[in-house]
């Protein structure tokens, strides 16, 4: 009987489901507007910023939250939140309000720490205008998206900036009046075969649409419908947009309820989720675990060198340095007081025993996880010496018409001269052969001086002089240097440079060779037997062997605490580059830098008179 019983009941539970199969459309189980829980994105993390708390949110991929950063020290206007991406192996957030920034952040902490920033485009007067919003990167450019202003009559402008110089390259008017998030999409074929276009990929508040920003031809368009929550259009905001290479995941807030959806490239909603955050404001999908870091990696020491029975004061600079880490250089010194200033910086004094073996050591940073990271060879201890090794710096001032010495250890203007008693033109650059210092002249004199090397006194003295040779029309004494017996002028026109080789003796034309750019050269200096030029149009520092003749990119113009990236005049002491930088605009442009063999500023003095009429142009250093 029960056998009855249950074949009746089991027939009757299949009539009830074929019926609900059918007055569903073949789905027994109706949506209720919420999707399943979990994304299901690609193994990996999104980081959403969230102005409900001024924090930043780390996920997994089945949305549980890892971590959660403060963001209070950075922005503590908590209304400032506005953008999120990802470059590298980090986190760049966006702020407006009283920041008014875009911040690369350090979170291989429990507090997070900026590495770099970037002023909120456009500044105008110092100021600047509209609200920045989303962010995303694409390879070395940053896409910014600022919606614009109605008291600086200022419309929705998507703007490119160059991340090796920090400027706006290009912007763009955007055709829909209330763009947020951004995210640059380089996509695969989806489940069902489609490849949306490569390029930009924005939200706007007003069309509640994704368009696209073609940022190859450019042109913009339509992508699709952003995808509407259960509430309905009334509180659809959106917000963010990220992909993981195969889908785009949009952030839609309201009052209500925020979610974060999973479509296609058509906008067809595979997942959501409801998202438990107050005020989500962007989102932003990556691979990369930014609570871990490569292990340290140690790029330079400045000084470089330090003297037995001594105590130094250093600057190690590298990579991915972590408060509470060691510091060793071998065997007879110690390192004391040392305090991490940033994950590229840490600064220490070492202790030279009288008895530390002269000659290179290897600098080695350890972290608190283990993980070491050194440099071999980069410190020098010297044989120690009653009278210290000083050093100093002689920059000549293209406008000022002086000749400074400056002290570098505490950047004290030693003395200064007037270069008129050479001259009546500018100086436009200076070379050292060892024993005495030579100086190149624009315009009226065009001529190379050899200075007496009995400075002391008031007034600078020729002991030797030649004209430069010339181009063409109108040319321009860019900057001089000495390398093995001759000296090398580098010179242009408007359209040409040329870097001449001079006999020192008589100023005789021995070879030349066509400068890296058209007419943008600047700098010039000899570094292991290869020359090196900064160009001004390309702003890169570039290095060719003299008998080849074929120009090879080093590393970018290296860029000043803040103000215009302008390099003129460069020197190098055996160990690092010093280059002078004439901004002109700012004290922090006028600045003389000390740069290692790879492009990192070690550590830069203001330069005299710096943000007014100054043009630090040529540089020589010497250690006595």
């Amino acid at each position: 009987m029960k056998t009855i019983v249950h074949k009746k009941m089991s027939r009757e539970i299949s009539i009830l489901l074929l019926f609900l199969a059918t007055f569903w459309g073949c789905n027994p189980f109706p949506t209720d507007g919420i999707t399943d829980p979990g994304l299901l994105a690609k193994k990996g993390y999104f980081y959403i910023a969230d102005r409900g708390s001024n924090s930043l949110v780390m996920l997994d991929a089945s949305m549980l939250e890892l971590k959660r950063w403060s963001l209070n020290l950075i922005a503590p206007d908590t209304v400032a939140l506005q953008g999120i991406t990802f470059g590298g192996k980090n986190v760049w957030l966006a702020f407006s309000g009283n920041e008014k920034i875009i911040a690369k952040v350090d979170a291989t902490g429990d507090t997070l720490a900026v590495i770099h920033s970037i002023p909120v485009p456009p500044v105008v007067s110092g100021a600047t205008q509209g609200t920045i919003r989303g962010i995303g990167v694409e390879g070395n450019n940053m896409w910014v998206v600022n919606s614009g202003s109605a008291t600086y009559a200022l419309s929705p402008t998507l703007y490119k900036i160059d991340l090796l110089t920090d400027l706006v390259s290009t912007s763009y008017l955007m055709p829909s009046p209330s763009p947020r998030g951004i995210t640059y999409a380089a996509m695969t074929p989806d489940v069902y075969g489609a490849v949306p276009l490569t390029g930009l990929y924005y939200t706007d508040n007003t069309t509640k649409k994704v368009h696209y920003f073609n940022n190859k031809s450019p042109f913009f368009d339509s992508a699709f419908t952003a995808p509407i929550p259960p509430a309905g259009t009334t509180y659809d905001q959106p917000l963010g947009i990220t992909n993981d290479g195969t889908s785009f995941y949009t952030l839609s807030y309201s009052s209500i309820a925020s979610y974060l959806f999973k479509c296609t490239s058509t906008g067809y909603v595979e997942s959501s989720y409801k998202l438990p955050y107050k005020y989500p404001v962007a989102v932003v999908w990556s691979n990369y675990d930014i609570r871990f870091i490569d292990p340290p990696a140690v790029s330079a020491i400045s000084p470089a060198f330090g003297s037995q029975a001594t105590t130094q004061k250093v600057s190690i600079l590298g990579t991915g340095f972590k408060n509470n880490a060691t510091v060793s250089l071998g065997a007879g010194i110690t390192v004391s007081n040392l305090t991490y200033v940033s994950p590229t910086t840490l600064t220490a004094n070492l202790i030279i025993d009288s008895l530390a073996v002269i000659g290179k050591r290897t600098v080695e940073v350890v972290n608190p996880d283990g993980r070491v990271g050194k440099a071999d060879s980069i410190f020098t201890v010297t044989p120690y010496s009653a009278v210290p090794v000083v050093e100093y710096l002689y920059v000549a001032d293209n406008t000022l018409d002086s000749l400074f010495q400056i002290r570098v250890s505490d950047s004290t203007i030693v003395q200064s001269w007037s270069t008129k008693s050479l001259s009546v033109s500018h100086c436009r650059g200076m070379a050292f052969d060892g024993t005495n210092l030579w100086m190149a002249f624009n315009s009226t004199d065009y001529k190379i001086h050899k200075v007496n090397t009995n400075m002391a006194g008031a007034t600078l003295i020729s002991d030797l002089s030649f004209s430069c040779p010339s181009i063409g029309n109108a040319p321009t004494v860019q900057n001089l240097t000495y390398n093995n017996g001759a000296l090398w002028l580098a010179q242009t026109t408007v359209t040409q440079g040329i870097i001449y080789k001079l006999d020192p003796a008589t100023g005789a034309v021995l070879d030349s060779i066509i400068t890296p750019g058209a007419a943008g050269a600047r700098g010039i200096v000899f570094r292991n037997g290869l020359l090196y030029c900064n160009d001004r149009d390309t702003k890169n520092i570039s290095s060719c062997d003299p008998a080849v003749k074929t120009w090879t990119t080093a590393f970018p113009e290296p860029v000043p605490p803040a103000g215009t990236t302008s390099t003129t005049g460069m020197f190098f002491n055996g160990t690092n580059f010093w280059m002078a930088n004439s901004g002109g605009a700012t004290a922090l442009s006028d600045v003389l830098m000390e740069v290692s063999p790879t492009g990192s500023v070690l550590r830069y003095l203001t330069s005299p008179y710096a943000g007014g009429t100054a043009a630090p142009w040529g540089i020589v250093y010497i250690a006595k």
